[in-house]
């Protein structure tokens, strides 16, 4: 019997009382039509049923004989049974998960995202699906940057589903790297006990740790890994990075050293060595050191080109000149000491015997199309000297066509034109190109940055204050100051203190952030408490010459600690003796503590160097003054004035005096 003959009517049932009587002379049709339409759904059901588990176990055997093949390395068969094993098995989530890690192994990244993402879609609860899917957003976020946000939250969802994972939670600490947010990665790496014992984990938190601005914890995570491996390259590279940016020179030496006589041979380890010795402003010894390599290795040019360096640095120019003009002598086609002694030159504000340089190199890249588009170094190299040379026309004609081409942002290229613009005082096209260099890399901070300064400029101030406060509240020490120093190129000095000071809480170790505090409480009028900051940055960077010469300037500008103020001053120029900027301060403690002679000799030098600058004009024109030249005097002022002065009332005033003086005198 059919079972649906269990539903039959018949009638007394109270199915057959709720038919209206009209039907009641077609009741055998009815019966006849419910029975036999039940039979054939029953039937259809049945065989529906039979096939579906056929289906099934075509399914399972299939997604079996694919992993079979998968460990057999049989790749080719294994794809074909993970297709077929998912034409039976549509819904399963388990198979298209294993089929999209065969196609990850296989390189086949977007389709096997497409199967990752139906994994998740199916079981939103499976934290495998998540991890792959977000390991495979943040590979392709490297040439998408838009996809690393999904990625961190596949990563996510996936330590959330399986908190104790180590892949997941190590995953994620790269996607938040990668974001630049070092200090939630550093959070995540902390809570793995196993990173005290695994050097893969220990190197991660360590990085982490750098970019968050733990620097005493990093150092301490690259230590443990020296001491587990002496020889441990990697460790010994990065932590000679560390203590180069902390200025803790002398130990990067030794740390070089210690490499150099494990591996004798490595000329790369000699020249770092030699760099760091003259960064440290030991000029003699990194001399002494550059001679004797280039002595050894007479065929190694590159070793005479860091001769070179070293000459220049320590203010020896003719013997630095002379060493790169015989390089290219000897070989004409030495791009790299063409391009050391253009720039030197440049440097030098020897422009005409630069320009040729430059243009010459710039000729031998038209000459390989190919190269000079991946590489436009030339180009920028002759946009960088019309920049020097106030030629801002030329220098837009030669940047605009290669600031943000394909993919990347040429860095150099864009801050020389933002330096036109804010020269020109040009806001739109500022912040055009700022815009267009954010797009391509929309988590650059200091493009980010560079944005909100123009839209400052523009009277955007609301996305800009906006922008400025993302940035300020970042955990990456680097984006809160770049918030800071967008505010002071604006000369908002109080905003830019306040950021500054919430940054030297969160990130005590910053002694950038210490910096920016110091020199914004001192612009924004309270050199008491920006004197208080220098010394606490100095106790920690005590040859830090940025400091020593904003700390001194001040000093020497307020009349006060005069000696202590020409100690500093003597110092940073000693290890920076080009700096246009520490030989005006210099000079100008000279003159405070009446020694014209010395104040006229660093002066002079200071201007030689940047002839544009208004300060420096200024110092000259008291100077002249005070030796009785009043018409050199009003000659430097009125200089001072075309070149906007920050304090025109200031320099006016003098001017006046100055005239009025002569008057009297005549």
């Amino acid at each position: 019997m059919c079972h649906a003959d269990l539903f039959k009517v018949t009638p007394g049932s109270k199915r057959s009382r709720r038919l209206p009587p009209e039907y009641a002379g077609v009741r055998a049709t009815f019966e006849y039509s419910v029975r036999t339409r039940f039979c054939i759904f029953a039937a259809a059901l049945l065989c529906a049923g039979i096939l579906a588990a056929d289906s099934l176990r075509e399914g399972r055997k299939a997604f079996l004989r694919a992993r079979t093949a998968v460990s057999d390395g049989r790749y080719q068969e294994a794809l074909e049974l993970y297709r077929r094993a998912l034409e039976q098995l549509p819904e399963d989530a388990v198979v298209r998960l294993e089929y999209a890690e065969l196609l990850k192994d296989l390189n086949v990244p977007e389709e096997s995202a497409s199967q990752a993402r139906e994994a998740v879609r199916l079981d939103p609860k499976m934290a495998e699906a998540h991890r792959l899917l977000g390991s495979l957003e943040l590979a392709a976020s490297e040439k998408d940057p838009k996809r690393l946000e999904a990625a961190i939250r596949e990563l996510t969802a996936a330590q959330e589903l399986k908190p104790g994972d180590i892949a997941t939670t190590v995953t994620l600490a790269r996607a938040l790297l990668a974001r630049g947010s070092p200090a939630a990665a550093a959070r995540l790496l902390d809570g793995l006990p196993e990173g005290l014992t695994q050097t893969g984990l220990l190197r991660l938190a360590a990085e982490a740790r750098v970019k968050s601005g733990r620097l005493r914890d990093a150092e301490e995570a690259y230590r443990a890994l020296l001491t587990r491996d002496p020889a441990d390259r990697e460790a010994v590279a990065a932590l000679v990075a560390l203590y180069e940016e902390a200025d803790r020179l002398d130990e990067a030496i030794s740390l070089l050293s210690g490499l150099e006589k494990r591996e004798p041979e490595n000329a790369h380890i000699a020249e770092r060595i030699t760099l760091d010795l003259a960064r440290a402003g030991r000029f003699a010894d990194a001399e002494s050191r550059a001679r004797d390599l280039a002595a050894r290795r007479p065929e190694n040019r590159a070793i005479r080109r860091l001769l070179a360096q070293v000459l220049f640095e320590k203010g020896d120019t003719a013997e630095g000149e002379k060493i790169l003009r015989a390089l290219l002598a000897a070989d004409p086609e030495d791009e790299a000491a063409r391009r050391a002694l253009a720039l030197e030159l440049a440097r030098e504000r020897r422009f005409a015997e630069a320009r040729p340089l430059f243009e010459e190199t710039a000729r031998r890249a038209r000459a390989a199309p190919a190269k000079a588009e991946a590489d436009p170094t030339a180009s920028v190299d002759l946009g960088y000297l019309a920049l020097l040379e106030k030629d801002f026309a030329a220098t837009r004609k030669l940047l605009e066509p290669v600031t943000v081409a394909g993919r990347e942002v040429n860095a150099r290229a864009l801050r020389i034109l933002l330096a036109v613009a804010r020269e020109t005082e040009d806001a739109a096209f500022g912040l055009r190109h700022a815009r267009a260099a954010l797009e391509k890399e929309p988590r650059n901070a200091e493009w980010t940055g560079a944005v909100s300064d123009f839209q400052l400029r523009s009277g955007e101030k609301k996305s800009a204050e906006a922008a400025l406060a993302r940035l300020a509240a970042s955990e990456d020490a680097e984006e809160a100051i770049a918030a800071a120093d967008a505010y002071s190129r604006v000369k908002d000095f109080t905003s830019a203190a306040r950021i500054a000071r919430d940054a030297s809480r969160r990130f005590p170790e910053s002694t950038e952030a210490l910096f920016r505090l110091a020199s914004s409480l001192e612009r924004s009028g309270s050199p008491l408490e920006a004197e208080k900051i220098f010394r606490q940055l100095l106790a920690t960077r005590p040859r830090d010459s940025a400091a020593q010469n904003y700390l001194g300037y001040m000093w020497a500008d307020q009349g006060v600690h005069l000696e202590e103020a020409r100690g500093l001053l003597e110092k940073a120029v000693a290890r920076e003796p080009r700096n246009g900027a520490y030989l005006d301060s210099l000079g100008w403690v000279y003159f405070r503590l009446g020694r014209l002679e010395a104040a006229e000799k660093n002066l002079r030098e200071a201007l030689r160097r940047e002839p544009d600058d208004p300060t420096i004009q200024e110092h000259l024109g008291d100077l002249s003054e005070q030796q009785g030249k009043l018409e050199k005097a009003a000659f430097h002022w009125e200089r001072a004035l075309e070149l906007k002065h920050e304090e025109p009332d200031k320099v006016r005033q003098k001017l006046l005096r100055s005239r009025s003086r002569a008057a009297v005198e005549r």
